[in-house]
């Protein structure tokens, strides 16, 4: 195998990716909870340059074929930067599965070569849906934030030059010093990113709610607490109390309201009254399914802090996705599978 000439741009990609892939571990042990996804899409980034380095010199026929799902990276760095930007990661199955589907027609696309034409040109254009649409939903979530709307000017700008790429290439006009733009569009994004990581760390780490911005809990200090809470709800059961506030769970703990507010909200991406009632449903759940005889649900639901049928109900639907008496259904129908 002939070896390629190390130009200027190549090197400089090489670099790029190698420290991308170096801040995102360092953004990941700053703040694991709060900047993981930031972390994840600077990683995807990271790893589809060098992708394209290999690409570019020849190397990609050198490597496993797999690897070459990293092209399809750009499904995932949208709902990163989404699930980033809003500090709240909902559906995440639904936001992936574009990616799922890119990785697996990817996979078995060799084995259809007289479709493989018209089947990357279809992948392509949903690459580009793709990235237009979490242009829209990153741009929505980012009003308030002057480093969220940053991050999507630099998602935007990322999102033309692919674009523009696509362009040229149904075009014809594709030259191999465009085709480095778009790795420059992600290079610059690391870098500014890792500046602003030491220029002005604490802008990179959005607060869940603007109530707790000046909050001074750092995030071990959150961890011990949240342990703290739910020692004391598995040991004591202080869940089962249907008159519980968060004011009582302050007092019986000793510690500040807002605190215990901010710690479940933050790191359970719960509120109050829907954490509270988990541990409720949990139990509920347990006694249903060790019930000898037909469960009285609203026994139950008093049993575990309720106040009335209609609130176990609508909770149990919540994270159970169906009624108490179809769960129990469910059950018994296993049992005489």
């Amino acid at each position: 195998m002939d070896y390629f000439e190390l130009s200027g741009w190549i090197i400089f990609f090489l670099v790029a990716s190698a420290q991308g892939i170096f801040l995102s571990i360092l953004l990941y042990l700053k703040d694991a909870n709060r900047l993981a996804y930031l972390a994840a899409s600077i990683l995807l980034y990271s790893f589809m340059i060098g992708y394209y380095v290999t690409y570019w010199s020849g190397y990609n026929t050198e490597i496993p074929r797999a690897l070459g799902v990293s092209m399809g990276f750009t499904f995932l760095i949208g709902p990163f930067l989404l699930f980033y930007v809003q500090q709240k990661a909902k559906n995440i199955t639904l936001h992936i599965s574009p990616f799922l589907l890119n990785a697996a027609v990817f996979l078995i696309l060799p084995q259809f070569p007289n479709e493989r034409a018209i089947v990357s040109s279809l992948l392509a254009v949903a690459q580009c849906i793709h990235l237009i649409v979490y242009c829209i939903l990153i741009k929505n979530s980012s009003k308030e934030s002057k480093w969220a709307k940053i991050i999507f000017f630099a998602f935007s700008g990322y999102t033309i030059t692919f674009l523009t790429y696509y362009v040229l290439v149904w075009t014809g006009t594709l030259k191999l010093e465009y085709d480095y733009f778009i790795s420059l569009a992600s290079s610059l994004f690391i870098y500014y990113t890792g500046y602003k990581a030491v220029i002005s760390p604490k802008e990179l780490i959005f607060s869940s709610d603007k109530k707790y911005q000046k909050s001074a809990l750092s995030l071990s200090a959150s961890r011990s607490i949240l342990k703290t809470i739910r020692t004391h709800m598995d040991e004591n059961k202080a869940y089962r109390d249907n008159e519980l506030k968060l004011t009582t769970l302050a007092d019986q703990l000793g510690l500040s309201p807002n605190h215990i507010s901010q710690v479940i909200n933050e790191l359970t991406q719960y509120n109050f009254s829907d954490f509270v009632n988990k541990y409720r449903i949990e139990e509920a759940k347990s006694l249903i399914e060790t019930s000898e005889n037909k469960p009285v649900f609203i026994e139950i639901a008093f049993d575990v802090g309720f106040n009335n049928k209609a609130s176990f109900n609508n909770a149990f639907k919540k994270f159970t996705q169906m009624s108490p008496s179809s769960y129990y259904n469910s059950l018994t129908q296993k049992m005489s599978a």
